[in-house]
């Protein structure tokens, strides 16, 4: 067991690590004039959903792993199915081939991952912020602040994502051209799919004698992942987003740090 959890770890560490390492590279090489091929970002994305999965595995066990990333990939998919069709509940909105390769229904494969990693940064950021101010019950604080946690990222992410031609808003909007229903509909399927995960599984991970530098790495890689974005607004003059990116970063970082000390 502790050579499984060995390699288990060593997974984790070397998958965050090609993220970290390529995320830089594709800022450098962006500011150079210089744009990464959809094989680079294909690349980039695959080896995040294998750090999250391998952490899944390690932290929260088999069973959960699987119950999360089954409702992860599906409830929010059948949302987006939902919401390209009709609208509801983000508003009128259409993926350019920007986006990538489509799956299924015209839901591009990035959206679909991006909601699992979300999701998951979610939970572990709601998980250290209530250790850290002991609020219970555990499982309501986790879904609530996952909630926010996912919506504040596309609170910077969407137009940063509508101005590199992944998306567009048929009928504009007044954040940045988003529409605001575009965040009541973030919220409503990041609260629905954690809830759902819950209600399944029973409980969220709990660190029980494991590392805690593990345990909480998505927080340190949700905070230097605002930091990628910093530059990705900046560099389109949206500099008020900008600024919320790096301050957001930073409190993650510090909330990192301050969770890997609470003992």
């Amino acid at each position: 067991m502790v050579l499984s959890m060995t390699i288990i770890e060593l997974i984790i560490i070397s998958a965050g690590a090609v993220v970290v390492l390529m995320a830089i590279l594709d800022r450098i090489l962006t500011s150079l004039g210089i744009t990464p091929n959809t094989l680079y970002n294909a690349i980039m994305m695959l080896s995040g959903l294998l750090c999250v999965i391998a952490h899944m595995v390690s932290c929260g066990g088999i069973l959960w792993a699987g119950i999360f990333l089954t409702c992860a990939l599906l409830i929010p998919s059948l949302f987006e199915i939902v919401g390209i069709r009709t609208g509801i509940p983000f508003g009128k909105y259409q993926y350019l081939p920007g986006a990538g390769p489509r799956l299924y229904f015209g839901v591009p494969v990035s959206i679909v991952l991006m909601w699992v990693l979300l999701l998951y940064s979610g939970v572990f950021i709601g998980l250290s912020i209530s250790e850290l101010i002991h609020f219970e019950p555990r499982g309501f604080s986790v879904i609530l602040i996952g909630s926010f946690v996912v919506v504040f990222w596309d609170l910077i992410g969407d137009p940063v994502s509508v101005h590199g031609m992944m998306w567009r808003w048929l009928n504009g909007g007044k954040w940045y051209g988003v529409p605001l229903s575009n965040f009541f509909g973030w919220f409503l399927v990041a609260m629905t799919t954690l809830t759902v995960i819950l209600l399944l599984s029973g409980s969220f991970p709990s660190n029980s004698g494991q590392s805690r530098t593990i345990f909480y790495l998505p927080v340190f890689l949700t905070g230097f992942l605002h930091y990628i974005y910093f530059h990705a607004a900046y560099r389109r003059k949206f500099i008020f987003l900008s600024i919320l990116s790096g301050i957001a970063g930073t409190l993650y970082l510090g909330l990192y740090i301050l969770t890997l000390n609470q003992y």
